[in-house]
């Protein structure tokens, strides 16, 4: 059979003779009762190429699956009966996670310290939470509990940033601690992280920081609480508003005012800036008009740089004015400028991009201020002295006084001897 279809394949051109050749082979391999396997497979003694066409297999079987194997895209189901601390953003809508997103939308209900702020947010990232927010009350966890133990989902949704840090919310998770309820987090951005980052105030690869939160309104309690943080030495970050920021400067600057602190203002939004100086030359500069504008709106972080050994806390009582700091970093350049204080000013306005002027009649008037106090500590102390006198004086009388009145009673006790004796003796002069 073989020998009649070569003979045929002769007479037709190369091209139809190896079809029809190759038709007849497949022809008799087809009607072949048996095969020997190692006819058509391929051996190889090589793992690699039989891990890759095994990858190739898997590559394939998952395109035709879909993108199922993607850990982006999968699909996942949020815990029934937890309470799941979902993160926002600070300011960039594109900071949102892909979990949160997932997790806000197929949470039962959405607990949220600012109601408005939350809702706005969501509707920008086109979340539909109508009916599912829940504004948060302290004396209402308790039947927030209830609902988690009945199965129901809740995520609890600060205004911005990672949920109870700074904000209200640690209560809750506390009860749902102690009554058995699991709680999730769902990390994300945070502004006391942000801005410790962008600071350069963690120099350390290991060491601790200390967060603050919001500084109290009063200066007393704020001095106290500035002072507890120059006392532990590591950075700190605090939560402040525009409108105060000048009155914590000074109160910085009244406790550790060559301590480097960084104001990070509206980090992550679109007019985010940093300003990174000591205490000193931060009030200086914030002092400006044009400066303060700047940041009259917006959120600020406050970072103050753990201590360098070599610093010293003042008490809090030496710094009270912008001339008293003029005239701080004026005697301090003084040995420099060769005890002038025109030159030495000269200096500090360079070195502060301020006016010669300023800074040089900012000095003078405390100068004089010191001059007038020392008068009138010394007036006082002479005052103080009279009184003194007086009471000295007055002591000196009072014991005069007591010395007539002795000598006084000492002779009317002698008149009155006198006089018994004389009464005794008149009998006898009578006979």
């Amino acid at each position: 059979m073989l020998t009649n279809s070569m003979m045929i394949a002769r007479r037709f051109s190369s091209h139809t003779a190896a079809i029809l050749l190759s038709s007849t082979y497949d022809s008799m391999c087809m009607s072949a009762v048996t095969i020997p396997h190692r006819c058509y497979m391929r051996p190889t003694t090589s793992p690699l190429l039989q891990s890759k066409k095994r990858y190739r297999e898997t590559s394939q079987q998952s395109t035709v699956a879909g993108d199922a194997v993607n850990p982006l895209t999968k699909p996942s189901s949020v815990d029934k009966g937890a309470l799941h601390l979902v993160s926002v953003p600070i300011g960039n809508l594109k900071d949102f996670s892909l979990r949160s997103l997932e997790v806000l939308r197929q949470v039962d209900y959405i607990v949220c310290i600012n109601r408005q702020a939350s809702r706005h947010l969501l509707e920008l990232v086109d979340i539909d939470c109508s009916g599912k927010l829940i504004h948060y009350r302290p004396n209402g966890n308790d039947k927030l509990i209830e609902m988690l133990k009945g199965g129901r989902s809740m995520a609890l949704l600060a205004p911005s940033g990672t949920p109870c840090i700074g904000d209200g919310g640690g209560d809750l998770v506390r009860e749902m601690l102690q009554g058995g309820v699991r709680v999730t987090s769902v990390p994300g951005p945070s502004a006391v992280i942000s801005a410790l980052s962008v600071s350069g105030a963690m120099t350390k690869t290991e060491g601790p920081f200390h967060f603050g939160g919001t500084l109290p309104e009063k200066s007393g309690s704020r001095l106290r609480q500035l002072k507890h943080a120059a006392a532990l030495g590591c950075p700190c970050v605090f939560y402040e508003y525009p409108r105060r920021l000048l009155h914590v400067l000074t109160d910085i600057c009244r406790v550790m005012p060559k301590r480097v602190v960084s104001i990070v203002h509206e980090v992550t939004k679109v007019h985010e800036s940093l300003h990174r100086d000591t205490a000193d030359k931060l009030l200086i500069y914030y002092s400006r008009s044009e400066m303060l504008r700047l940041i009259s709106r917006g959120q600020i972080v406050v970072v103050i740089d753990g201590a360098d050994g070599m610093e010293e806390v003042l008490d809090g009582e030496t710094m009270t004015s912008r001339d008293e700091l003029y005239h701080r970093l004026v005697t301090r350049e003084l040995d420099a400028a060769g005890g002038d204080p025109w030159s030495a000013s000269k200096m500090v306005a360079l070195s502060l991009s301020l006016p010669h002027g300023t800074v040089l009649a900012g000095y003078n008037q405390h100068e004089g201020d010191l001059a007038r106090a020392s008068s009138e500590r010394s007036a006082q102390q002479e005052a103080a002295v009279v009184p003194m006198r007086a009471k000295t004086s007055r002591k000196e009388r009072l014991r005069r006084l007591r010395i007539k009145r002795r000598e006084r009673l000492i002779q009317k006790i002698e008149e009155r001897q006198e006089l018994i004796r004389m009464s005794a003796a008149l009998p006898a002069f009578q006979k």
